[in-house]
């Protein structure tokens, strides 16, 4: 949630396959005004997930945030 662009983190788990292994999923809601910069926040949140957390087998998925449905 502190790379800027997320604005919710979903469906997060985290398990290990050995003692040394570990696997990461989860899903991100980019804001829509980050919606070109996908390619960028999918970086930054590989990198600490690596660095800080020692998870290196990620999988993320990335989904834009929902528009409000407008009543006519």
């Amino acid at each position: 949630m502190r790379v800027d662009g997320v604005a919710e983190v979903h469906d997060l788990h985290v398990w290990s396959i050995s003692n040394d292994k570990h696997s990461f999923t989860c899903h991100l809601i980019i804001k829509n005004s980050q919606n070109g910069k996908q390619q960028e926040i999918l970086k930054e949140v590989d990198s600490i997930l690596r660095n800080q957390y020692e998870l290196n087998h990620n999988t993320i998925q990335i989904e834009l945030e929902s528009i409000p449905e407008t009543s006519e």
